[in-house]
């Protein structure tokens, strides 16, 4: 999926990592910066069934609302904290509540850098060409959705 987002977007996700990993002194992990709207920070969300199986899911910063530290209980022997989304959703994380915060501040730093280099003109990573104005805040979901859409070749709208 990730390929596929890289792709939409022209974007060489080696490259990607590589350039906001110098940056953040980090080599795992590296929050990716795919656009304004689009900035996917990684959780590791699951407990691997088997040797080589990801259990690293992304979340899309511009999203998060919020965390929490988990409750104890039936079926939260793994989650340390929620992730809080638009539209009252939340996701697991299985890091505690301050290291899941400290992920998004890692991802909000690679975004002020990405929009740092975008505002200066020597962006490495150019931005897609899209309609003016549909490009905004408010269609963000909008777009998003269609390119899930494109990436799957599937067909759910309504």
């Amino acid at each position: 999926m990730l390929k596929s987002i890289a792709c939409c977007f022209n974007v060489d996700l080696a490259y990607l990592r590589r350039n906001y990993g110098r940056y953040l002194a980090c080599s795992q992990n590296v929050p990716l910066v795919f656009s304004p709207f689009l900035v996917l920070v990684p959780f590791k969300m699951r407990r691997p069934e088997y040797e080589n199986d990801g259990a690293t899911g992304y979340v899309n910063l511009i999203d998060v609302t919020g965390v929490t530290a988990a409750e104890a209980g039936a079926g939260q022997d793994l989650t340390r904290c929620r992730v809080h989304l638009k539209g009252e959703h939340s996701v697991p994380s299985l890091f505690s509540a301050k290291n899941t915060s400290q992920r998004l501040n890692t991802g909000r730093l690679a975004f002020d850098r990405f929009c740092a280099l975008q505002n200066s003109g020597r962006a490495t990573d150019p931005l897609p060409v899209v309609k003016e104005g549909f490009y905004n805040q408010d269609n963000s979901s909008k777009f998003l959705g269609e390119l899930i859409r494109l990436i799957l070749k599937v067909d759910f709208r309504e």
